[in-house]
């Protein structure tokens, strides 16, 4: 269960001596303009989402275990060159040993902060799940739940052990590989020495950059670090700057002053003309960009202990909320019904992906992935373009005149494009819904999602896909963790024995994707989230890049600066 705490954080840390690093070329610093550079947050418990992925992601720390380079949107398989190098399981699956990598040491500001033992290991899984921690995933990290690991402890300098549970994920591996990053490794000297608060606030990893600047919402300043152990950089300093606003972004591109930056979809195609780059994308085929309806708490009972649950705050379904509907009330559930249904027909498909992301995403129509070109395609999944009909609903449902209404778009995830969310918000205004757009940061209103208290539409991708005999809507199981605003009862998606609890192996493939369908038919009758658009994100590779190999990472984020090779 992911709890919420208060803790005020100093925002900037300045390392007083920059340690100069001869670059290696002409023109030896990479410069990577991102809309937010976070302040200094090392150790794992202090590392919220969606912020957790930077430092692995960008080269400052190391995920325990490193998958082999695949070109994405592939999945690499785990292998042997990462800080952990082997495992095992014990004989009944309860218990897993890590044998942990030699040669490796922790660097930060120019200072060697000494070898990297298992005892590190040890610590940043212990702390990552300790109470009150704001990790990503911390249930990951505790036994709360039975998904992760807990009770870890070193036999030696290269060997740890941690008692796993039953509910122990297939993808554990991948989980803390730095494909999704769950969390870096840290140093238990730093935090012994110089205690929890000054830990947070001191760059220190075993990456092959070394941070000796870092400013919140500002800039960060690493060196190469010229011997590391796995990847020595090409060139001598990486440098992020923040940007927010797009049409500066471009600007810098076009002038030189960036190497590298995101650019919204609108300005690619421009942008990347203009700067005489070129145009790149960490990920491909991201998934489609939903409107989540925040509030609709459905169900009674826990997903896997069968428990009665408390009410969830943001359950409220009255007048002030049309789109949260009561399944013990008939009538007030059929009208929000309609009030979703009515949004969704507000929503001009084509012409935001024509316009908004400027032709090179698609339309959306489905929740779980289904596309107009497979084989599982159904036509009554279409969603028309029908403000007229969607007006009409309105008055059905009681609100002839619209009503209020706030919408949460994301201003700084890598799973929305907001401008796709203001469009949709001025869509929903033409047929008389005042829409007010919360851009608040993700980080900050997430916890609503683990409290259940989020009562307003929100906009996010929809990660349901995987291929038709993936489990597709796992997002609305009632259970502690992360939650995506909505919760339904166990008659919605069949989770007994004959659902998703019961089919598994090759024998059942038939039998999950035929309930993938009728789960499909399910949430498009009810409108539980409308599905809108393709997540198109782009990144723009300045002329000055010659050479630049990122691998797939979960969270979209750019990596791997350590291969970057500029003219």
């Amino acid at each position: 269960v992911e709890k919420v705490v208060e803790k005020k954080v100093v925002e900037t840390v300045i390392v007083e001596k920059i340690v100069e690093v001869a670059p290696t070329k002409k023109g030896g610093e990479f410069i990577f303009a991102t809309v937010f550079v976070p302040p200094p947050l090392y150790i794992p418990s202090a590392q919220p989402s969606p912020e957790y992925w930077k430092p692995h992601a960008w080269g400052i720390t190391e995920t325990p275990i490193r998958t082999d380079w695949v070109d994405p949107p592939g999945f690499g398989l785990p292998g042997a060159t990462g800080l952990i190098t082997g495992w095992e399981f014990n004989a009944d699956n309860t218990k897993l040993t890590f044998k942990v990598r030699d040669g490796v040491t922790f660097h930060g500001g120019g200072k060697d902060w000494g070898p990297m033992t298992a005892e590190d290991l040890v610590f940043t899984f212990t702390d990552a799940g300790k109470e009150g921690s704001r990790a990503a995933r911390a249930g990951s990290f505790n036994a709360d739940n039975g998904r992760g690991f807990w009770d870890c402890s070193a036999s030696d300098k290269n060997t740890f052990s941690c008692t796993v549970g039953p509910k122990l994920s297939a993808t554990w591996a991948y989980n803390i590989s730095n494909e999704v990053g769950l969390l870096g490794v840290h140093s238990k000297r730093v935090f012994d020495e110089l205690g929890e608060d000054k830990a947070i606030l001191t760059p220190h990893g075993t990456g092959p950059w070394d941070v000796v600047k870092q400013i919140a919402n500002d800039e960060l300043i690493a060196n190469a670090v010229t011997d590391h152990w796995r990847a020595p950089p090409k060139e001598a300093r990486l440098h992020i700057i923040q940007i927010k606003e797009p049409a500066a972004a471009v600007a810098a591109l076009e002038t030189g002053e960036v190497d590298l930056a995101q650019i919204p979809s609108s300005l690619v195609l421009d942008a990347e003309k203009a700067s005489g780059g070129k145009r790149r994308q960490i990920n491909k085929g991201l998934g489609g960009q939903n409107v989540f309806f925040g509030g609709n708490f459905w169900a009674k009972k826990h997903f896997e202990t069968g428990e009665p649950l408390e009410p969830r705050e943001g359950f409220k379904p009255d007048k002030d909320h049309p789109w949260i509907g009561d399944p013990d009330d008939p009538a007030n559930f059929e009208n929000a019904r309609k009030v979703r249904n009515a949004l969704a027909l507000a929503i001009d498909r084509p012409l935001l992906n024509e316009t908004v992301l400027d032709g090179l995403g698609k339309p959306i129509y489905t929740q779980g992935g289904y596309e107009k070109d497979t084989p599982y395609w159904k036509e009554e999944w279409f969603i028309p373009f029908d403000p007229a009909a969607g007006k009409a609903l309105l008055a059905e449902a009681g609100y002839p005149n619209g009503f209020k209404m706030g919408f949460w778009v994301p201003s700084d995830s890598p799973f929305v494009n907001p401008e796709v969310g203001i469009a949709v918000a001025e869509m929903w205004r033409d047929i008389g819904v005042n829409v007010q757009i919360e851009n608040t940061a993700y980080s900050a209103r997430r916890p609503t999602l683990v409290a259940r208290s989020i009562d307003i539409p929100w906009l996010f991708i929809n990660q349901a896909s995987g291929g038709p005999e993936a489990r597709k809507m796992s997002r609305w199981f009632p259970f502690p963790g992360w939650n995506s605003g909505g919760e339904l009862n166990e008659t919605d998606l069949e989770w007994g024995e004959t659902g998703w609890h019961g089919l598994k192996g090759d024998e059942n493939r038939q039998a999950r994707i035929d309930l993938g369908i009728r789960v499909e038919d399910f949430v498009h009758n009810l409108m539980i989230a409308v599905p809108v658009v393709e997540l198109v994100k782009y990144y723009i590779q300045g002329p000055r890049v010659v050479e630049w190999t990122p691998y797939r990472h979960n969270e979209n984020g750019p990596n791997s600066f350590e291969t970057i090779v500029l003219k």
